[in-house]
């Protein structure tokens, strides 16, 4: 039989440290759309060291077109403790941003912004954190 190697990608990929712990993965598999959605948008992302490079980079610490002490508006920093961005970049740009939230989600890794973008967007029009 045909193996695509989706199965394997996705336990090592999605199941290691980088996806978080078990809390995640329950509310991950509780929507199979999320599932293949994961694995379809990593098979053709950044697998050449020119894309990776630059992704990396702008992920982890390095400048950006703006100076982050110059973010005036409420700012809530959501990042994931497992994460390929480390913990410590958000603690950084916590630092920077006067009157911003920092808030860590032990559970979730790599995949956080993509769990739980609805309750962040309704949480943020109503000035809240989640």
């Amino acid at each position: 039989a045909w193996d695509d190697g989706m199965a394997a990608h996705f336990k090592s990929y999605c199941r290691s440290q980088e996806g978080g712990d078990q809390r995640a993965w329950d509310v991950v598999y509780a929507d199979p759309f999320m599932v293949t959605q994961i694995i379809d948008a990593h098979f053709p992302g950044p697998h050449n060291a020119k894309v990776w490079t630059t992704d990396m980079r702008r992920g982890n610490a390095a400048p950006w077109s703006y100076d982050p002490r110059e973010i005036t508006v409420p700012c809530f920093i959501y990042n994931g403790t497992k994460e390929e961005t480390p913990f410590g970049c958000a603690e950084v740009n916590h630092k920077l941003i006067e009157d911003s939230q920092l808030i860590g989600w032990d559970a979730y890794g790599h995949c956080s912004i993509m769990i739980e973008h609805r309750r962040i967007i309704q949480a943020l029009v109503k000035k809240q954190k989640v």
